[in-house]
């Protein structure tokens, strides 16, 4: 059959199945030509479905996945510029309608997005099946898979085979042999691996092997890895370059390492950043045999003895030829008392970079160096181990031996004296690349307090402190003057809005300066003024300290322009933040400062999840909330409603809820880590009515008295 008869009985075998679906097909003649038009196929399995008498649609959903890649594979890939399956809760075993074959589960037609109603919902289950051994194959390019759960598969949960573009996003993996395995070839690939949990494989949680002659470039970010029976990740080079970035993963309780680096062959690169790895023998292992090992391990916190064997922090062993060149940046390792050495280096072909890293509570040794020459390093604190520095160069670099006076998280306080204890010129000089962020993504040098110089700290962390600068939206007082403003801030000790702006701006004077709360679900709309006298129950908690500052808004109108400083501390701006909506109108805002580090965020990244369900902001599917938010001009209200749109900086905005408990999840930036999203079409949920009005009377929504909202940074 030629290629064009294949397209024609394809597009004849889905006449009742294209009801419905996003496809616009153009038959210029019934004989010979099929011309398609870029567009979406989205097709539906579901436990209560039917493979024989459904059509894939939402109506009429398919019973099994087997049936749903079977069906697509037989249309031609340039009929669709992507394929989209949603799999509806429930376990998808052979019980329940899938085949036992391996073959079956190889996805092996391009530009497909699986998405599941999450990891521990919707789960394709493969106990006990002698044939199919691993979930899901990947062997075509620009695959996602998304909230789906994996279970039970003697190898793999998902495997990707050599194929560009592939993202393993928010998936659940419980008991699998591993539970994401992917090979790199004779192409260059640069997978995606984030927001997983990985749980209770009986080799390792998560394994990358290069074997060609190609470059595997994987980012592996946000994932949580635990109880794997061998090691938690593996990195494994027998012959071409592997380049990972590792980044803010949790990595606890596996049987032989947190992360494992291994090179035959071949060239090993690395970034292993800002991970918590605890509960594991050895945290970190890097091995040579005859290539070159070159990981950067910067900002990582290693913890907690394995409550059996007590290895390592960080183990290096000796290549048999080669050359193993570490950089050890930033990180605290503590030993708990009973684990063996914090870092070992062996006798000969490693060349490490060890700076500005706490070491603390090893049994034998803090750093063991058992090279003929000293080593020499740079502003470590080597404290309470067995021996603190063997074979170690002290000599004027600014190493110390004293008491961090970790808090309980291993974060540092002001008075540590692992505050400010590296010169800016130091870190600068001696630094490639410097280290702009700490473990949890807060930026590197901060001061200490104000008033103080800006010097970089030793360990994972560095000390909370942020001066913020805040200048009031001033005017004449008239209400035009109303602006809504949101403080990027996590005061020390939760103090409330009014004790934080008196510390600063002096006793609340109402002729001066007056600040509003709005009272969730009101309508006509409830203001709270949040002054010395109000009691703090009706205000949402605003004013008994209770409630953090980022994400939340408030309405300011003031008649004091100066900028005035403000102490506290800045969230993560690394990883995503949630904010708690109630029913109902919310104002929230962009909960991050100015920074290099974040963007104005696009709607299309933004989800909105429950217990029972998660969405993107604009899907057509969400009806958790509006499917929009709203902002404000010198000409009203304006509602916000395409992927592009942005939550800017600086800025705050209105979102309805349906009900109660929605949580509304921002990303810290752009970067494609969260799908994006088209804005959907005919929102089954739109509504006929704008936000409520800022405080005071007169103002109309059109905005016809000049109120201006905007930015107050």
């Amino acid at each position: 059959m030629t290629g064009k008869g294949k397209i024609q009985n394809a597009t004849r075998g889905f006449a009742g199945l294209l009801l419905g679906i996003c496809l616009v097909v153009c038959l210029v003649t019934a004989a010979t030509t099929v011309s398609v038009q870029a567009a979406e196929y989205v097709f539906y399995v579901d436990g209560a479905g039917n493979d024989d008498l459904g059509t894939g649609s939402l109506g009429a959903p398919w019973r099994s996945i087997q049936k749903a890649l079977t069906e697509i594979s037989a249309l031609n890939m340039s009929m669709a510029d992507n394929l989209v399956i949603n799999v509806g809760p429930g376990a998808y075993n052979v019980t329940n309608g899938e085949v036992n074959s391996q073959a079956i589960y190889e996805i092996s037609t391009p530009n497909i997005a699986i998405k599941g109603a999450g990891g521990h919902d919707s789960i394709i289950d493969g106990s006990g099946m002698a044939n199919w051994v691993m979930g899901l194959v990947i062997n075509a390019a620009n695959i996602t898979i998304t909230e789906l759960g994996f279970s039970g598969f003697q190898s793999s949960g998902v495997t990707i085979s050599g194929v560009e573009n592939a993202k393993i996003l928010n998936c659940a993996f419980m008991n699998n042999g591993y539970g994401i395995r992917v090979f790199g070839s004779t192409a260059d690939i640069s997978p995606e691996i984030v927001g997983n949990t990985i749980e209770g494989c009986m080799y390792n949680g998560l394994l990358v092997e290069a074997n060609g002659s190609g470059s595997l470039s994987p980012m592996i970010k946000g994932n949580t890895i635990s109880g794997s029976v061998s090691n938690g990740i593996s990195l494994m080079v027998m012959s071409g370059t592997v380049i990972p970035r590792l980044y803010g993963n949790t990595i606890k309780d596996n049987g032989s390492y947190g992360i494992y680096m291994y090179v035959n062959m071949g060239t090993m690169s690395p970034f292993v950043g800002s991970n918590t790895i605890s509960g594991n023998p050895t945290g970190i292992y890097i091995g040579c045999y005859s290539g070159i090992a070159a990981p950067v391990i910067r900002n990582n916190l290693i913890k907690e003895p394995h409550p059996t064997t007590h290895d390592y922090g960080i183990q290096i062993s000796m290549p048999m030829s080669g050359s193993v060149t570490p950089e050890i940046i930033h990180n605290t390792l503590d030993g708990g008392g009973i684990t063996s050495t914090g870092i070992n280096i062996p006798y000969m072909n490693v060349f490490p970079e060890i700076r500005y890293n706490i070491i603390t509570n090893f049994s034998q040794y803090g750093i063991n160096n058992e090279q003929t020459g000293t080593l020499e390093i740079d502003y470590n604190n080597v404290y309470n181990n067995g021996v603190d520095y063997y074979n170690v160069d002290l000599t004027g670099t600014g190493n110390i031996s004293e008491d961090p006076l970790y808090e309980y998280d291993f974060s540092i306080p002001v008075n540590s004296p692992c505050v400010d204890a590296i010169p800016v010129a130091d870190e600068v000089s001696n630094l490639t690349v410097l280290v702009a962020d700490d473990l949890i993504g807060t930026t590197r040098p901060r001061a200490s307090a104000a008033g103080q110089g800006r010097n970089y700290d030793i360990g994972c962390y560095e000390f909370p402190y942020k001066e913020f600068t805040l200048k009031l939206p001033g005017g004449s007082g008239r209400l035009m003057d109303y602006k809504m403003m949101s403080m990027p801030l996590d005061m020390d000790e939760k103090l409330s809005p009014i004790e934080v702006f008196e510390s600063v701006y002096g006793p609340y004077d109402p002729a001066q300066c007056r600040i509003f709360s709005y009272v969730n679900g009101t309508d006509p709309p409830l203001y709270t003024e949040i002054n010395s006298e109000s009691s703090g129950t009706e205000d949402g908690g605003y004013n008994d300290g209770t409630m953090s500052f980022e994400g939340s808004a408030f309405w300011v109108i003031s008649r004091n322009t100066d900028a005035l400083v403000f102490g506290g501390q800045l969230i993560s701006n690394k990883r995503p933040f949630t904010v708690i909506l109630s029913q109902g109108w919310n104002m929230v805002a962009n909960p991050w400062a100015d920074s290099s580090e974040n963007d104005n965020i696009e709607l299309g990244y933004i989800t909105v999840s429950t217990m029972d369900s998660k969405h993107y902001l604009l899907e057509l599917e969400n009806t958790l909330t509006e499917q929009a938010v709203w902002t404000y001009s010198e000409t009203g209200y304006r509602k916000l409603v395409n992927s592009e749109d942005t939550l800017d900086i600086g800025k705050s905005y209105w979102i309805y809820a349906q009900t109660d408990g929605v949580t509304l999840t921002i990303p810290p930036d752009n970067t494609g880590d969260f799908m994006a999203k088209s804005r959907a079409k005919g929102s089954k949920n739109a509504k006929n009515m704008t936000p409520p009005l800022p405080p005071g009377s007169g103002l109309t929504a059109e905005g016809g008295n000049g109120c201006f909202i905007g930015s107050t940074f």
